[in-house]
């Protein structure tokens, strides 16, 4: 059991420079050189105690789906915050336009990966309040690289906060990842052709009937 723990700490220490970033939309860091790090550590134990926690990142991640199912582990956005506040590593104040954007992409450039294969676990997609993407394990359903996922961007309205969470639970020392960016879109009027007066047919007068004269002749009738 000692040498499993070791393996996955050894594992994890050796990808921490390696994880990955959001380029879509282009997230802004505060310090490029730390951009693919995970934000914070939690002990796995403390949280569900007694649980086998050191087992396979498959293994792990489906043990943490059984809570999730039963109701015993809240929404990813509501653990995280109990542990990451704010969005520590990212600059907001740049804006990033989403008007001509469809997807998100996390992307690992050194490993040309998306989700590291190992850092099995959920993650999930807000744009201020509104969850708009979810998975139980992110990194077992997405392969590609870039880690592409859909999005709906219109259901921002003029400017947003948008978040990615995510959590890899290969150890048990579970590595916490939160990226933001602050999205606006143009709200774009539906074109409409011009406008035009309705046509009218021709006024014309109130036709009226011929005017007939009528001659009276008096009839005297002499005596």
């Amino acid at each position: 059991m000692f040498k499993l723990i070791y393996f996955y700490i050894i594992l994890s220490i050796s990808e921490v420079q390696s994880h990955g970033f959001m380029n879509e939309p282009r997230a802004v860091y505060k310090d490029p050189a730390t951009k693919t790090t995970y934000i914070s550590l939690v002990d796995s134990n403390t949280i569900f105690p007694g649980e086998k926690w050191n087992d396979s990142p498959e293994r792990n991640t489906n043990l943490l789906i059984t809570k999730i199912n039963s109701g015993r582990f809240p929404e990813l956005k509501t653990f995280i915050s109990r542990f990451v506040k704010g969005c520590p590593i990212n600059d907001l104040s740049k804006p990033i336009n989403v008007d001509n954007l469809k997807t998100f992409q996390w992307q690992n450039d050194e490993e040309k990966k998306g989700f590291v294969v190992s850092h099995e676990g959920p993650c999930e997609i807000w744009i201020d309040n509104t969850k708009i993407f979810s998975d139980n394990n992110c990194a077992k359903k997405i392969t590609s690289y870039p880690a592409i996922i859909n999005v709906d961007y219109s259901i921002c309205k003029g400017t947003c906060l948008f978040e990615f969470y995510w959590m890899a639970v290969h150890v048990p020392l579970w590595e916490l990842y939160k990226g933001c960016a602050i999205i606006t879109r143009t709200q774009k009027a539906p074109s409409q052709a011009p406008s035009q007066a309705p046509s009218q047919a021709p006024s014309q007068a109130p036709s009226q009937a011929p005017t007939v004269k009528t001659s009276l002749r008096l009839v005297c009738n002499e005596a």
